[in-house]
């Protein structure tokens, strides 16, 4: 922003790439403040560059005509924004090809498969309060063998569609029985036979 500010008065244009801190230490902020004190010296307008407060510019409220209490950076920004359409990014999947492993849904957009429903995302849902949204997606969405064939009859069939509340994840069965055929019985209860 301050940078754009000394380019629109001083008519010089800059690039400034990334990780430009490598060169000098403080070397952006040497940039835009040179910049801004020759925007300064070629226009004579005091208030582009006010060694009090480098930067910023003192604003008054429009309804008083009384400056604002502190200092306010202002300018022009230059913002390069990368192209992409929308209709190439999208990505559904209703129905499609399971992993015969883990019964979850087949990764990649190739594939028709699904997307990850990450740690992050699981938070954002939580944070948002979309606990429905949440449950479909973890539970007849990803490895619920048995509340995905209740949701595709009740779709069949027209009628409404009941989330189930509960079960065991199919991953976890898997895990229990690789662990089985290495002769290791997982079963439920406490650490310790306390």
């Amino acid at each position: 922003t301050l940078l754009g500010t000394a380019a629109r008065w001083t008519g010089q244009e800059y690039r400034v790439g990334p990780f430009d801190e490598m060169f000098a230490e403080e070397a952006s902020r040497s940039l835009v403040f040179d910049a801004l004190r020759r925007a300064r010296e070629r226009t004579g307008y005091k208030w582009i560059f006010d060694p009090q407060c480098p930067g910023k510019t003192r604003i008054f409220d429009g309804r008083t005509g009384l400056p604002l209490d502190q200092p306010v950076c202002v300018g022009v920004s230059y913002i390069l924004k990368l192209y992409h359409m929308v209709s190439n990014k999208i990505h559904t999947r209703s129905w499609g090809k399971y992993s015969s492993i883990t019964q979850q849904p087949n990764k990649g957009r190739k594939a028709a498969g699904g997307q990850r429903l990450g740690e992050m995302e699981v938070s954002a849902l939580v944070g948002y309060g979309a606990h429905a949204t949440l449950q479909e997606m973890i539970t007849i969405k990803s490895d619920d063998l048995y509340g995905r064939d209740q949701v595709k009859k009740a779709m069949l069939r027209g009628e409404a569609i009941e989330l189930p509340i509960g079960g065991t994840a199919e991953g976890y069965l898997t895990f229990q029985r690789e662990l089985a055929s290495t002769g290791i019985a997982l079963s439920e209860g406490t650490i310790g036979g306390s």
